[in-house]
């Protein structure tokens, strides 16, 4: 008996280890057999991003909803313990906002910043702070590194941050937007965090800041809802997101994709 738990424990090691070594190898048996003068590419450097991840979101969504709860959990599974780092970064989010989208939030108290609503240009758009209801189902589906990529399995996205939304025409002069902006239009600075249990990420966690690079926007008869955001992560750096969503504003279902970036570095 002992015999054969011990042959079973080494054949489970040994399919580990031939996974293993496939799994970071396997690109470079792709490469060797790609043919030369492939579709017309030979001696073109197409060149490689450090990193990417793919986003999808196929679910209900229901807006830029505040809950208490769901944003102290959150920032717990970010590594923030307390209410005073919450609210620090709240005021660095606040700082950004104002800074760059020509805004004054100087009234916006430390409360304001965990769970209060702050109207700016007489109610025409309002600051506060934000998640994503689950059900929208925001999920990261896909990784590449350098040279190797994997899939994830529906690892759920858990999205917080502060949001100023509009909610009449308003006009902003701002280093990021001068213009007119029309209800639905919102300028956020957020977090992603994605709990893959992968040991190459930071206690097997994802967490990724972003910035908004210029105000959500729709198109197509408020059908499209597109984003661009400036993303940070200490495991991988500086980066970008972009994002479009197809959404039904009767209904609320939304159907997107996005994919974050993080160039090469030299």
């Amino acid at each position: 008996m002992q015999i054969k738990i011990s042959t079973c424990l080494l054949l489970i090691c040994g399919l580990q280890a031939v996974a293993g070594y496939w799994w970071r190898w396997s690109h470079w048996y792709q490469i060797m057999g790609r043919k030369p003068n492939q579709c017309g590419l030979d001696g073109v450097e197409l060149g490689t991003y450090e990193h990417t991840f793919v986003l999808v979101m196929d679910g209900i969504f229901r807006g830029y909803e505040q809950d208490l709860g769901r944003l102290l959990k959150h920032h717990k599974c970010a590594g923030r313990m307390d209410n005073q780092t919450i609210i620090v970064e709240g005021r660095r989010a606040a700082k950004f906002l104002g800074n760059e989208f020509g805004l004054d939030l100087s009234s916006v108290t430390d409360e304001d910043l965990l769970d209060g609503r702050v109207p700016l240009e007489g109610g025409k758009m309002l600051f506060h702070p934000f998640t994503f209801d689950p059900a929208g189902k925001y999920r990261m589906i896909a990784e590449t590194y350098r040279h190797w990529s994997r899939l994830h399995q529906n690892v759920p996205i858990s999205h917080s941050g502060w949001v100023v939304e509009v909610f009449e025409p308003v006009t902003l002069n701002g280093p990021r937007f001068t213009g007119t902006l029309e209800p639905y239009a919102a300028m956020s600075v957020g977090e992603y965090v994605a709990q893959t249990g992968f040991p190459d990420h930071h206690n097997g966690t994802v967490v990724i800041t972003y910035e908004a690079q210029y105000p959500v926007t729709t198109a197509g008869g408020g059908r499209y809802v597109v984003i661009s955001l400036d993303v940070h992560s200490k495991q991988f750096g500086d980066g970008q997101s972009y994002g479009i969503f197809e959404t039904n504003m009767a209904t609320g279902d939304v159907n997107g994709r996005e994919v974050i970036t993080f160039p090469r570095k030299v």
